[in-house]
């Protein structure tokens, strides 16, 4: 039976205290009965170890969850809800669009680098390669790029090429988008 109802349980349930209080939980929420928040209460019962869980549930074609977190209490069970509904929506919305953008740069045509310039006294020394595609693989004959840093992969680059350096540091440091065409001896 439920004992204790707060303002936060009211707003998240939409069911007053005077409505909750000393009723069995089946009888509020009648979809307990039988499923895994139910064998969680009893394994919490049993063995009097806490445990924390993700509730979710679809109500009127709307998908909603909970972080449930249950402890063994002298009475019984203490159980906490935190609404988690928004967070996540916006974690689901993340990942959808990390795996468009993904899709994106791997399938494009031009090649695309993503890389970290290194500097040695404020001046472009070199830079290491984070990210790339596919197509940049393809145009450039080079494989397995990712972590390596670029006068690894191309030794002398700085002497036939240092227009590269300038220009990327020239776009670390402003921020700005450039594109430029050049030709690598190797």
């Amino acid at each position: 039976k439920l004992t204790y109802w707060n303002s936060a349980s009211e707003k998240m349930s939409g069911i007053s205290a005077k409505e909750a209080l000393c009723k069995p939980i089946i009888e509020i929420f009648p979809n307990v009965k039988g499923n895994k928040t139910e064998k969680i209460y009893f394994d919490v019962l049993k063995t009097k170890s806490p445990k924390t869980f993700i509730n979710e549930f679809i109500e009127d074609g709307k998908t909603f969850a909970f972080e449930v977190s249950v402890y063994p209490s002298l009475e019984g069970l203490s159980v906490f809800t935190k609404d988690i509904t928004e967070h996540k929506r916006v974690e689901e919305a993340i990942r959808e669009s990390e795996e468009r953008y993904r899709s994106l740069f791997e399938n494009m045509f031009e090649g695309f680098a993503f890389c970290k310039m290194i500097y040695d006294d404020g001046c472009p020394v070199d830079f290491k390669l984070i990210q790339v595609n596919r197509s940049f693989e393809k145009m450039t004959g080079l494989k397995h790029v990712v972590g390596k840093n670029v006068t690894e992969l191309i030794p002398g680059i700085k002497e036939t090429n240092p227009e590269l350096f300038k220009i990327y540091d020239r776009v670390t440091k402003t921020g700005k988008t450039e594109r430029f065409e050049t030709y690598l001896p190797p």
